[in-house]
């Protein structure tokens, strides 16, 4: 073992150094994304009646870069940031299913990060003429 150590010179050991923070300064350099929906659930009266919630969405990157956010209910973005790396939306939102946010880089069609505003109902429709109570 005395010989193995005595064999790996300086620069052996300079190119392990040089390696080794070549890979920590790459795993620095990767996108690191939050976003947040609040509230995270919309309660409606009977299932697949429409829902009404104000909702927040804030996202936080460690780059500053140019991001828009989209839902699941429409082709358009809902907002884009250019050169930023923090977003704010606030905005009401009628559905009677899931909707989806993704935020993006354009151009990349890419999901950078996804959080999922989930329906809830009080009462389920079982296609009976009164409605079960169902808990969320």
């Amino acid at each position: 073992m005395k010989n193995i150590i005595k064999k790996i010179n300086h620069s052996s050991w300079l190119i392990l150094v040089i390696l080794f923070s070549t890979k920590l300064y790459a795993s620095e350099n990767k996108v690191v994304l939050t976003l947040e929906v609040d509230p995270e659930q919309c309660v409606s009266i009977v299932q697949g009646d429409d829902c009404f919630v104000d909702v927040t969405i804030k996202w936080h990157a460690q780059q500053v870069e140019d991001y828009c956010l989209f839902s699941s209910q429409q082709l358009a973005a809902l907002q884009c940031w250019n050169n930023d790396k923090q977003g704010l939306l606030q905005k009401e939102f009628v559905a009677n299913e899931n909707i989806t946010f993704t935020l993006k880089r354009p151009p990349n069609e890419d999901a950078l990060a996804e959080e999922v505003l989930e329906m809830a109902w009080v009462y389920k429709n079982n296609g009976r003429a009164h409605a079960s109570w169902r808990m969320f």
